[in-house]
């Protein structure tokens, strides 16, 4: 799966058992494409992935000084 994010903001992945892991997304190391991936989280043999979601960082007003 992918998730469209930016890199202020969050990444919460929950898992059946109820483990909870949220990762800042900028710690999060880029991948070319014929990689594997990257692993966010560690399962337990019987548990799974329920839900990942983003967590869009705070907006900043921009205002304009003139």
């Amino acid at each position: 799966s992918a998730i469209l994010v930016c890199e202020s903001d969050s990444l919460i992945t929950v898992t059946d058992k109820g483990q909870v892991v949220r990762s800042p997304v900028k710690e999060i190391r880029t991948m070319g494409r014929s990689t594997q991936g990257v692993t966010l989280i560690n399962l337990k043999k019987s548990d799974k992935v329920k839900t990942a979601q983003n967590i869009i960082a705070e907006l900043t007003e921009i205002t304009d000084t003139e």
